[in-house]
């Protein structure tokens, strides 16, 4: 029960992070469990604090475990549709310009309204929109979270590069 307890702890953070966990926590947590630092991470740990739940003799538990494993299931399916999202979106903004430098620096001005070199969530969804894919905000969230390899808070043109001509090292099948 201390096992799930603390695991619950820990996702609420995560998830509620602006009222529970602060960015240092967030990077703390991020950096030792990596795999939390996705949403497919955190489904999995979901239902797996679920299942450690269901053999409890109360009532109560088992309510709790099948909320868990809910929870969990519904991370999972989020991370695969917005892992989908993410690869149309892709294929719309690099159609035929693929390693085309001067393509990516223009797309990126484009979309960096505020002319500060990066992108933030907001401008992020703005390249969403523009190429006409829509993005819930918990997606929103992901991608950038996912993009954001530095974990800076902003997507640089180094990092949107690298997105751009499918560097390995954005591996966006793992939102």
């Amino acid at each position: 029960m201390l096992y799930v307890t603390f695991g619950a702890i820990i996702g609420l953070m995560l998830e509620v992070k602006p009222c529970l966990c602060t960015k240092t926590y967030q990077t703390k947590v991020s950096f030792w469990c990596k795999a939390l630092s996705r949403v497919q991470g955190r489904g999995l740990l979901y239902i797996l604090l679920g299942l450690v739940q269901l053999p409890q003799q109360s009532l109560l538990t088992w309510i709790s475990g099948l909320s868990m494993i809910a929870v969990g299931i519904f991370s999972l399916v989020v991370a695969n549709h917005a892992k989908k999202k993410l690869n149309r979106l892709h294929v719309a903004l690099v159609a035929g310009h693929e390693n085309d430098s001067a393509a990516i620096t223009e797309a990126f001005r484009k979309f960096d309204t505020d002319n500060n070199n990066s992108l933030s969530q907001a401008e992020l969804a703005l390249v969403a929109n523009d190429l006409g894919t829509h993005f819930e905000k918990n997606e929103l969230t992901a991608i950038f979270s996912l993009l954001d390899s530095d974990r800076s808070g902003d997507i640089s043109i180094q990092e949107f590069e690298a997105w751009w001509m499918g560097n390995k090292e954005v591996d966006y099948s793992v939102i």
